[in-house]
């Protein structure tokens, strides 16, 4: 061998059979490999072909003449994958991706087929009441069984794999067998599609208000210490308390949904897409259009553009989140429409108690009643009705016409003494808690009325139930007493 500068002598000679050995080891390895994963690969088409074959018959016959076509097209796309896989033509990646989605889809999709109707009539179940009176499933549950129940309709429905992942849907056909519609065949065996609970409202205030009573503080008012007030709204803390509870009612979406569809006469509703928005709002103004005509009393066009304007405004956008599961998504407005009706459920939970000692003189000294020849002891009617009065003493301009109310309400806050305030509004009269009042704020009023009678569970302090139908009947034999010493008949004030 030529020798040259820098060249070493090679010491041990090459072993050209045992090389040769390794590399066809390497050889037999790699074919063992592929024979097994060739295997795998058809083992997985077995597999499925076995799990589509076995599916039991339900009580649907519809539904399953629509389970079985579906499974021979699903037998027939499995093979054409496996001649692709053999071919070249699929790698064997995207094969085991399909087979899976299959095998998943699939399976879920078989079980939920089988048990489809006593799924649908156990959610409608829930939407009777029970033996205490309760309705368990709200009306969200029984918008999303209605979208499921739809599938029951299967006239324009077929079983569709998606060919390039091997998922299954369940799609909905036009006339001219193009898809319009689509629906993951899990999803029907997903409980948060089939079962949500009605937020029971009331009973949720009543324990989570109970021991507020606790913390009432008192307050005296009426030219002395004779007349004592209790109410838990007075303590500081009322405000954060009930903040809190409102936040606990309205912990997610489905919450903020079921107290106003369930919880409020708001007739509010839910939709998915536009065309289904604009059906259910048109039908709602073609309603209220007829209703008004037929009482002789037509709506305008502007009165059915701002009528629209509310429907649409009750209108919840429902739709999937990443998991595929429904859930309504209300706006801001109506999140806030939540809160206000949760708010006035604890304000008509809360009661207050008063204690009056004889002699009592309302309202800093002055007299109780519009007529002092009343040898029974005046009524405090006489006074606010006068008060109540002098918003429409003058009104002839629109600048005596606010004068007027404006003295109309110093006279009220007056004799409210601070334990209201009232403004005059386009709507009524609006009462507002003094400790939440800011103009500046523009804050919610406790209750706006429009007759003197429905202010007067704020003038002998009714505040639950029973305490405002007492105050109701103080206030008409306050009003008769008052009319009879004065020899008027009584008004509708």
């Amino acid at each position: 061998m030529p020798e040259y500068s820098g060249y070493t002598p090679r010491t041990e000679s090459i072993d050209f059979s045992e090389e040769t050995g390794k590399i066809i080891d390497a050889l037999k390895e790699t074919g063992a490999s592929r024979q097994a994963q060739k295997d795998e690969l058809d083992l997985m088409q077995t597999t499925n072909e076995e799990l589509v074959n076995s599916y039991e018959l339900g009580q649907n016959q519809t539904l399953n003449t629509l389970v079985l076509d579906g499974a021979d097209k699903i037998r027939s796309e499995m093979y054409e994958w496996n001649k692709m896989l053999k071919s070249g033509d699929m790698s064997p990646k995207e094969y085991r991706e399909k087979m899976n989605n299959v095998e998943s889809y699939w399976g879920m999709f078989a079980n939920t087929a089988k048990s489809f109707d006593a799924k649908l009539q156990e959610s409608l179940s829930r939407q009777q009441a029970d033996e205490n009176g309760i309705i368990q499933g709200s009306g969200f549950e029984l918008y999303t069984t209605g979208i499921f129940g739809d599938m029951a309709d299967l006239g324009n429905k077929s079983l569709y794999t998606d060919p390039k992942t091997g998922k299954i849907f369940l799609a909905t056909m036009d006339a001219e067998g193009n898809m319009t519609d689509q629906y993951d065949v899990r999803q029907m065996n997903n409980p948060g599609n089939m079962i949500d609970n009605r937020v029971q409202l009331n009973e949720t205030i009543i324990n989570g208000t109970k021991g507020w009573d606790e913390f009432k503080l008192g307050s005296k008012v009426g030219g002395g210490s004779v007349k004592n007030i209790e109410d838990v709204r007075a303590n500081p803390a009322y405000q954060f308390a009930k903040a809190g509870l409102v936040a606990s009612v309205l912990s997610n979406n489905r919450s903020v949904a079921s107290v106003l569809v369930d919880n409020s006469s708001g007739d509010y509703q839910y939709y998915r897409s536009d065309s289904e928005k604009q059906g259910i709002v048109d039908k709602a103004v073609e309603n209220m259009k007829n209703v008004m005509e037929q009482s002789g009393k037509p709506m305008s066009a502007e009165d059915l553009a701002k009528f629209r304007a509310q429907q649409e405004g009750k209108m919840i956008f429902v739709g999937r989140d990443n998991t595929g599961t429904y859930q309504p998504q209300p706006t801001k407005d109506q999140v806030k429409a939540a809160e206000e009706v949760v708010e006035n459920k604890i304000e008509i939970q809360l009661g207050r108690s008063e204690t009056v000692t004889a002699g009592f003189n309302y309202y800093n000294g002055r007299s109780r009643g519009g007529d002092k020849k009343n040898k029974k002891g005046h009524s405090i009617y006489g006074d606010f009705r006068s008060a109540w009065m002098e918003a429409t003493s003058n009104t002839s301009s629109p600048e005596k016409k606010a004068e007027s109310k404006k003295a109309s309400e110093d006279r009220l806050n007056d004799l409210f003494g601070g334990l209201y305030i009232v403004k005059w509004t386009d709507g009524g009269l609006a009462v507002y808690d003094p400790k939440a009042y800011n103009e500046e704020d523009d804050p919610d009023p406790i209750s706006v009325v429009g007759k003197m009678r429905d202010l007067s569970r704020f003038m002998y302090g009714g505040s639950d139930a029973a305490g405002i139908e007492t105050a109701y009947k103080e206030y008409d034999e306050d009003k008769k007493q008052w009319s009879s010493n004065k020899g008027n008949k009584p008004k509708a004030y």
